[in-house]
C-alpha cells in the first residue's frame, strides 16, 4: 500500500482504540526514564518507519509521522480550547480542574493540568491558563486548530532535537545514524557564522 494510506490504516484501527478517552489519560503517559512513552505508540512508529526495536527518536524525522503519544496530548489540550470557546459544563469542569492544580501544592505537577501544561510548554514555552474572569488560553498560536498545531509543532521540534544531536556528537561510519548524518550534511549546509538551517520537513516527503 502507498505509504499515506497505511498511516490512514493504522490511524483509523489502531489510533482510533488507543486514543479512546485520551482526553482525560494522555498527560499520565511516562515521559521519563530508560524507555519514555507508551509501548503502543513506539510499535505503531517502528511499523511505519520498518525501524522495529529503534529508540524513538531514531524513527524521527524519516517521514511525517505523528506519534500516537503526542495525538493524545494533542486531544487534551483541546478540551482546554473547547472549554475557552463554548463554555458550560465543560468550562466548569477545567476550572475545578485548575483549582485542583493550585491547591495540590508540591503535588501540584502530578495533577492533571500540571501534567499538560508541562508537555505543552515543552514547545510554547509561554502557555497558560487563567480562569479570572473567565477561562482563557495564552502564548499559543491564535489561528488554526490547535491540536493540528501541537502536533505540527512537537514534530518540528523533536526532529530539530534529533539534528542538532547528531551534528553535536557525529556518528562514526559503523554507526546506525551515519546515512542520515550524511544526508543532513548535505541538506543542512553549515553557514559562514558556524550555525546550521535546520530542516522543517521530512527527509522524504
Amino acid at each position: 500500500l502507498p505509504f499515506a494510506r497505511m498511516c490512514e490504516i493504522i490511524s483509523a484501527i489502531v489510533g482510533g482504540v488507543y486514543l479512546y478517552g485520551s482526553e482525560v489519560w494522555a498527560p499520565f503517559v511516562p515521559h521519563s526514564g530508560c524507555s519514555p512513552g507508551s509501548r503502543v505508540s513506539k510499535e505503531v512508529l517502528w511499523w511505519l518507519t520498518g525501524m522495529g526495536g529503534a529508540r524513538t527518536e531514531r524513527c524521527r524525522g524519516w517521514v511525517m509521522v505523528n506519534e500516537l503519544d503526542v495525538e493524545a496530548e494533542s486531544r487534551a489540550l483541546r478540551i482546554l480550547r473547547d472549554a475557552e470557546q463554548k463554555g458550560g459544563l465543560l468550562e466548569r469542569a477545567v476550572k475545578q480542574m485548575h483549582a485542583n492544580y493550585r491547591k495540590a501544592g508540591r503535588q501540584a505537577g502530578g495533577t492533571w493540568l500540571g501534567r499538560i501544561q508541562k508537555r505543552v510548554r515543552r514547545v510554547w514555552p509561554s502557555f497558560r491558563l487563567e480562569v479570572d474572569p473567565s477561562l482563557r488560553l495564552l502564548g499559543i498560536p491564535e489561528d488554526g486548530k490547535i491540536s493540528r498545531k501541537y502536533l505540527i509543532a512537537t514534530w518540528q521540534q523533536n526532529w530539530q532535537m534529533r539534528q542538532a544531536k547528531l551534528f553535536r556528537i557525529p556518528p562514526t561510519n559503523s554507526q546506525q545514524d551515519f546515512a542520515l548524518y550524511k544526508i543532513l550534511q548535505q541538506l543542512c549546509p553549515q553557514k559562514t557564522n558556524g550555525s546550521r538551517q535546520w530542516l522543517t520537513e521530512a527527509v522524504f516527503p
